[in-house]
Formats: C-alpha cells, sequence, structure tokens
C-alpha cells in the first residue's frame, strides 16, 4: 500500500511535470517563430520608403531582393494589398538566402506585384513542398514554367533538400506520360522567361544523374572547366563567355545518344527541359560532326540562341549547315568560329553565302608560311610595318627604348622587321575583300631582335589583341598616344631586361591591357617621385626570377591593379621574391585576387613567404622546395576562409607540420604531386580530426594509411574521386575499403597491396593504374 501510494505520488508528479513542459515548450515555439509575410499588391508604384529595415520589395524589373527600406505611405495603400501569404521558415525545408538575419519573433515583409506573381500560384508551390518525397500528378508545362519562376523569385539556398526537390520535379515529369504529350502546346516565351544560370545547371545536373549519366560528363558543366579551355580566347574582343551559356563537345554528344539508343524518350526529356531552360550563347568544343548528330541538333536548345561559338571543331561545314535548318524561324544573331577545320576547299566563299547578322571566323594556320620585311617597299602588307613604326617608334620612344647592355636606342641598331603568318601569299586579297558583318582574324608576328608584335589582323585592316614583347631592352618611358596600335595591346610581355618606375606608371595607363608578364626583369627606382594611377584593367601578372630595386615602390604599382585576380610568382635563385617582406602587406591590396601560383626555393637566410595579403584567394599553386617541419609555418599562420583547390609540388611534410591545414575546412580539392613527400606523421594529421572538411578530390604520392587515416578519410562525406601514387596498408585492407565506401572514382598508379582482394572490392570505381602527372 504504502509503496503504491509512493508510486501513484510520483506518477502525478511527473504527469504535471510534462505537462507544463509541454506548455513552455509551445509558448517558446510560439514566441521564438520566424515568420515571412510575402504580400501580393496590385500597383507597385505606391510603395514608399521607411525606417523599417524587415520590409523588402520583390519587381519584375529588378529580379531580386534588394535591401531598401519600403512601407506603404498612406491607409488607402492597404487597400492596394490583394492577399497575404505567411510562411513559417523554421517549417519550411526550402530555406532563404537571407534568412538567418531574421530575428526569433520577428516577421519579415516582403512585397511582390501581382501581375509577377499570384498568392494561389505561390500556395500551390507551398503545397508542392511539403508534398516531397511524393510524386507530383499532373506535371505539365505550365507547372513546370510555374514552380521554376517562384525559385527564380526567392532565390532559396543551394542545399541538399533543394536538389532534391529538383529532382522530385523531373521525376515527375519523366512519369507523367500522358502529360508530356501536351508538352508542346504550353512552351514559354524565351523573352518573357530567362531562368539564372544557377537553377539551369541544377536541372541539368540532376536529370543527368537520374539517368546515370558519368561524372566526367557532369563535370564538364563546371566553370573551371570552362575557365581554363576558353582563357586564350577572351581577349579576342567578340568572345564573352556570359551567364547564360551551355558548353557542349564531343564526349558530351556521344554520352547522350548512347543514353536515347537505351531509353527512346530521353531526347524528349532533354527537349523539354531546354525549351524552358535557354541560353543565349552555346560552345560547341572540339566536335567531329557526323551524321549520327542530327537528334541532338534538333533539340529546342538551338531554336532560342542568339550566338554560336565553335571552337576547334572539324567538318564544321556540316555542323554549320545543320544548325542554319534548324534555327530557320528564328535568325541567329552571332556565329563565331575559332581555329576551326572543314572539309571543303574554299570555306571563305562557303561562310559568305551564310544568313548571320554577324560573323566572326578565327583562321587556322595552313601549311603554308608567308613571310615579309618592311624593306620590301612593294610589299601588300608594308601598310602594317608603316603602322607600327609611326606609332610606336615616335620621338619620344626612339630615346626611352634602349639595348640593355650598351645603352643604344634598339630601333637605331636594329631596323629590319619581319612580318610571319601561315597563310598563302594569294589569301591576302580575299581577306582585304571582305566587309562587315563577315570578319576574318588572321595570325601575324611582327619580330625583331628586341621588340615584338603578335596580334590579329581583322580582314587584312583593323589590329586586334596585341601582345608587345621586349627582349633585352632597357625601358625608361613611354609615350602614350590614342593610336589603333596602344589602344589595342591586350598583354605586355618584358623579358632579360631593366626598367623603372616611371616605365611602371605608363603600363597602368594602357587602356586595354589585360595581362602582364615580367620575367628576369631589373626593376629601379628613378629619381623623380612618380604617382600610380589605379588601372581597372590588367587581370593577370606573371612575375618571375626578378630583382626589386625597391620593394616598396613595386608594392605601390600593384597595389594599383585593383582587379587583379591571378598572380604568378616564380623566384628559383636569389632574392627575388619581394613577397617575403611583411613590410609591403600594408602597401599592397589584393583583395580581389582569386587565384595564386607560387614558385619558389628555400633559403634558411631568407625566411619564408608571407601570406596574410592572400587570404581570399580560392586556387592556390603551390611550387615550393623546402625542408619539411616549414610548411606548417607557411599554412597555418593564415586562414585561408576562401580555399577552394591547393596543389602542391615539391614540399616534404614532417611531424612538425601537424594540423597545417586544420583551418582550410572548406577546401574541395587537394592534390600533392608525386615531388612531395609525407614522413614522420600520417597525412590525416595534417587536419583537425575534430572538423569537418568539404574535400571532394584527393590526389596523393607514395603513401602509408594507418587507423588514423581510416578514421579521417571515414568522415570525408562529400569525397568522390581519389588518386594514389601507390600505397600501404598499417591495417587490414577491409577497413580501406570501408574508409573508401563512397568515393566513386579511385585510381591507383602502381602499387596495389593484395591486388586481386582490391579489385574484387572495389570493382568498377577502381579506374586502373593511369598515368596521373
Amino acid at each position: 500500500m504504502v509503496v503504491g501510494a509512493f508510486l501513484e505520488a510520483k506518477n502525478l508528479d511527473l504527469f504535471w511535470y510534462c505537462r507544463i513542459l509541454s506548455i513552455i515548450v509551445t509558448i517558446n515555439t510560439i514566441m521564438a517563430k520566424r515568420t515571412i509575410a510575402i504580400h501580393f499588391y496590385e500597383d507597385i508604384e505606391n510603395i514608399l520608403a521607411s525606417k523599417d529595415s524587415t520590409e523588402y520589395i520583390y519587381c519584375d524589373a529588378c529580379l531580386d531582393f534588394f535591401e531598401v527600406k519600403y512601407k506603404p505611405c498612406s491607409p488607402d495603400l492597404e487597400k492596394r494589398i490583394l492577399k497575404t501569404f505567411k510562411l513559417d521558415i523554421d517549417n519550411f525545408l526550402l530555406k532563404f538566402m537571407n534568412e538567418e538575419n531574421i530575428e526569433d519573433g520577428k516577421q519579415y515583409n516582403v512585397y511582390i506585384n501581382n501581375s509577377l506573381l499570384k498568392f494561389d500560384d505561390l500556395a500551390y508551390f507551398y503545397n508542392i513542398v511539403l508534398s516531397i518525397p511524393c510524386f507530383m500528378d499532373c506535371m505539365d508545362g505550365s507547372k513546370y514554367l510555374l514552380i521554376c519562376k517562384v525559385m527564380n523569385i526567392f532565390k532559396y539556398i543551394n542545399n541538399k533538400f533543394f536538389k532534391d526537390f529538383i529532382r522530385s520535379i523531373l521525376v515527375s515529369m519523366v512519369f507523367n506520360q500522358i502529360e508530356k504529350k501536351n508538352w508542346n502546346l504550353s512552351s514559354p516565351n524565351s523573352t518573357e522567361f530567362c531562368f539564372p544560370r544557377y537553377i539551369t545547371d541544377i536541372f541539368i545536373l540532376e536529370l543527368f544523374k537520374m539517368y546515370r549519366v558519368s561524372e566526367k560528363t557532369q563535370n564538364k558543366f563546371g566553370e573551371d572547366l570552362h575557365e581554363m579551355i576558353f582563357d586564350e580566347y577572351f581577349t579576342l574582343y567578340y568572345i564573352n563567355l556570359r551567364e547564360d551559356f551551355l558548353f557542349i563537345d564531343d564526349d558530351i554528344i556521344r554520352e547522350i545518344l548512347k543514353l536515347h539508343k537505351k531509353l527512346k524518350n530521353f531526347l524528349k526529356i532533354i527537349d523539354i527541359v531546354f525549351r524552358f531552360h535557354t541560353f543565349k550563347s552555346i560552345f560547341l568544343y572540339r566536335i567531329s560532326y557526323i551524321k549520327e548528330y542530327d537528334n541532338i541538333f534538333d533539340v529546342s536548345l538551338f531554336k532560342s540562341s542568339e550566338e554560336i561559338n565553335i571552337i576547334r571543331c572539324s567538318n564544321t561545314n556540316s555542323l554549320i549547315e545543320r544548325i542554319c535548318r534548324i534555327s530557320r524561324k528564328k535568325q541567329i544573331e552571332t556565329l563565331n568560329i575559332v581555329h576551326s577545320t572543314f572539309n571543303i576547299e574554299e570555306e571563305i566563299a562557303f561562310l559568305k553565302k551564310l544568313c548571320f547578322r554577324r560573323l566572326n571566323y578565327v583562321i587556322l594556320k595552313d601549311r603554308y608560311s608567308s613571310s615579309f620585311t618592311n624593306a620590301d617597299s612593294d610589299s601588300p602588307v608594308q601598310f602594317i610595318f608603316s603602322r607600327f613604326i609611326n606609332q610606336i617608334y615616335d620621338n619620344d620612344n626612339k630615346s626611352n627604348i634602349c639595348i640593355r647592355k650598351t645603352g643604344i636606342c634598339c630601333y637605331e641598331t636594329e631596323k629590319e622587321l619581319t612580318l610571319n603568318f601561315k597563310h598563302h601569299q594569294r589569301k591576302i586579297v580575299t581577306f582585304q575583300k571582305l566587309e562587315f558583318p563577315f570578319l576574318t582574324f588572321v595570325f601575324m608576328k611582327l619580330v625583331n631582335k628586341y621588340i615584338s608584335f603578335v596580334f590579329y589582323l581583322i580582314n587584312f585592316k583593323e589590329f586586334n589583341n596585341i601582345e608587345m614583347i621586349f627582349t633585352d631592352t632597357s625601358l625608361k618611358d613611354f609615350s602614350l598616344r590614342e593610336t589603333e596600335i596602344l589602344n589595342n595591346i591586350t598583354r605586355i610581355k618584358i623579358v632579360s631586361s631593366t626598367l623603372n618606375d616611371i616605365f611602371l606608371s605608363k603600363i597602368l595607363l594602357f587602356p586595354a591591357l589585360r595581362i602582364l608578364f615580367l620575367s628576369k626583369c631589373s626593376i629601379f627606382k628613378s629619381k623623380d617621385e612618380i604617382k600610380f594611377e589605379e588601372n581597372t584593367k590588367i587581370e593577370k601578372l606573371h612575375f618571375g626570377n626578378s630583382l626589386v630595386d625597391d620593394p616598396e615602390i613595386f608594392a605601390g604599382f600593384l597595389s594599383k591593379i585593383v582587379t587583379l585576380n591571378t598572380l604568378e610568382i616564380f623566384c628559383l635563385f636569389g632574392d627575388t621574391n619581394i613577397f617575403l617582406l611583411k613590410s609591403i602587406e600594408k602597401i599592397v591590396n589584393l583583395s580581389k585576387l582569386k587565384r595564386l601560383e607560387l614558385s619558389d626555393t628555400y633559403h634558411a637566410d631568407r625566411g619564408i613567404p608571407f601570406f596574410p595579403m592572400f587570404s581570399n584567394i580560392l586556387y592556390f599553386d603551390f611550387y615550393f622546395n623546402c625542408p619539411k617541419d616549414t610548411f606548417y609555418k607557411l599554412f597555418n599562420s593564415v586562414n585561408f576562409r576562401t580555399l577552394k583547390f591547393l596543389n602542391l609540388d615539391g614540399v616534404i611534410l614532417g611531424v612538425n607540420d601537424k594540423l597545417a591545414l586544420e583551418k582550410n575546412t572548406n577546401l574541395l580539392r587537394l592534390k600533392l604531386s608525386k615531388n612531395c613527400k609525407i614522413s614522420g606523421l600520417a597525412f590525416s594529421e595534417l587536419f583537425n580530426l575534430q572538423n569537418i572538411y568539404s574535400l571532394t578530390e584527393i590526389r596523393l604520392p607514395e603513401i602509408q594509411f594507418d587507423m588514423c587515416d581510416f578514421l579521417f578519410f571515414s568522415k570525408l562525406k562529400s569525397l568522390r574521386k581519389l588518386y594514389i601514387l601507390s600505397f600501404t596498408l598499417k591495417f587490414d585492407i577491409i577497413y580501406f575499403v570501408k574508409m573508401f565506401n563512397q568515393v566513386k572514382e579511385i585510381v591507383v598508379e602502381y602499387k596495389i597491396p593484395l591486388k586481386d582482394k582490391f579489385l574484387e572490392e572495389f570493382g568498377s570505381r577502381l579506374k586502373g593504374f593511369a598515368l596521373l602527372y
């Protein structure tokens, strides 16, 4: 009895305790609720400014939220709010870009023009999100378009659930066979709806994943590949890697056709996706066109494009003819052809018949070679010599551009100039007769012992994309004028020369300069006080094995290049690395720098490079011949918080380098070349096992894995690619299998322990013994 009474009393206490706790939790939930109130306005112009920072407006003109303060100006405006949709963001799985700014218990107000998006449309989208992962019935073109439009308006964070949501939409689209027949009736007006690149990329990638398209093909939608391939063409004034472009090459086409043979409706799905996700510009790269490709070029993709770029393709005339046939209803604005081959003799005559509003043709070098000198007054290219001589060698420049060793004027010593180009002389007349909109770009070299020029000549009349090269010269000053040559210099290369701060100051004034290359140079301070002007054009600087008399002067020059995004530093001998000096940190501003390539040789008496000014870089190629136990000093002292890609070469990692990379939690790709050595510590000891890392790809030299590595790699949930020169194990191979269970691609170049067991466990994920380095 006593025991029963005691238990009853305890149960009663527990009951009331649970009730009170439930009430407290409920109250806290209500009080801490974060909501977004989406107001649908009939007239957007009646919203005026206020000081309330939680109110924002969205309109079809700006296509984004912008943080200006808006508020209704009169009681009458309340009548203009047609409806309000309240959304509890903590219970809504799609996450908004700026929702972390919303405090608990606060309401965030958004105003949307009702003509752009209606209340019922948002309610439909909301219900679909809540129904995931359930299948969506009756998914037709209008609903697909509506879903994409809402995603474009609210800019949701690209996380796992966002991708799952898109995948669910695609699955519903694929399996709604009846509705698919009517999709042709629901095509949007491409001028009215234009989705941003990030949404389109996600849709295409998730579609490819659904159909098990290879990861190699998926990776070709990455920006790194595009920048690497097209970097050499950016200086051609008409090549523009705009946001809404699509990259296609032979591998992508072949894989799509392979899927088409297995799944007859695959091209139909691709066609539907490209009807809604349009691209203004298409890059066709290294495509050897054959009849089998006709099906690919029948999809809606090419019917909405305004610009076609054909780069390094073959059978180009057949490719162009196919594009012209499928785009008859809508004339393509621009056709760009770069270094591509034709299977016809007179491609110029063929291209002249095409109906494009603009046609740019960068002609591939042929088997012929033509040369001229300025001594031949009757040559058809004499005007080229005259323009360069008149515009570069004026009276001021003659005295300021001298031979390095003698100080004698270069022009007076070496007046002969030679013009070379890889075409037959008879083509000159053909090029000269061409007129806009057909432009041909012919690659040419104007060579002199001390000053040379590499450039394109447009229709054998105009100069474009000029590189000016100084070799073994002494550069004291430069006279800049508004001339055709100087206005089109995009690259300056200075080799084995001396120059002063006056000449450096003039470099900043070249109006089209994008790339500056300095190698084996000596830079001196002049007697005059020089003021450096801000430059917003130079994007890339190569600084190699060059001596600087006054590092602070060069640092001042560097700080004025405000758009510099790529810096290459090669300091393989002598005291040529000015970035060893901490004194220049306060002078140099490299906030826009995204890529750093550093090659250096360690000297104990010189110290180590100084990196705080490079803390915002995304790419770091580090070639440093340094002894072990110095890597920690280099990397742990700086928080490379934005670093995504790190390549190491010649680095020796020792016991004192533990935790050298512990701060690099955002790192996606880490590559250690075969010239790197790891001794005295496990690879995993470079990191902090308590942190979460985002690595997706790792390349390693010869290495030994231990249990510490097992724990580290098991936590890398994003790792998809592993490349190893060779390895040994301190544990059973079954743990190695578990360690890389989620990795999709594994390459081992040489030695594999227990090879048969290894092959049995990894199967198709083992890509073989490819040469990595």
